[in-house]
């Protein structure tokens, strides 16, 4: 069984993957302040900590935004999952294990 680190670093390297896959549907900026985000959470070693905090707080932003205006066709569904969820899937299993915060 993989232990918690491999699995939190195999979520970065997936949220890197979508992000490079969408540089024609994310800025500069954009791009800047997801993978900030994902390496923040994965560094996190509990959800107390503030930096993790602040970049849960800085993708839920990026991504509500984009969903409800560029990205509204690409959030998906359950079922065949978009560009949107599947980033906020990985995104998420980034965090600590006991405190995997689903954005």
């Amino acid at each position: 069984m993989e232990d918690n680190h491999t699995i939190r670093l195999e979520a970065y390297k997936e949220v890197k993957h979508i992000v490079e896959k969408s540089t024609s549907k994310l800025n500069e900026a954009e791009m800047k302040t997801i993978l900030w985000a994902a390496e923040g959470t994965l560094l996190a070693a509990s959800t107390d900590d503030p930096d993790f905090v602040e970049s849960q707080q800085a993708f839920t932003t990026l991504m509500d935004d984009l969903e409800s205006h560029r990205w509204a066709e690409m959030v998906g569904t359950e079922e065949n999952p978009g560009t949107g969820m599947k980033l906020r899937r990985a995104f998420a299993a980034c965090a600590p294990a006991a405190d995997v915060v689903a954005s």
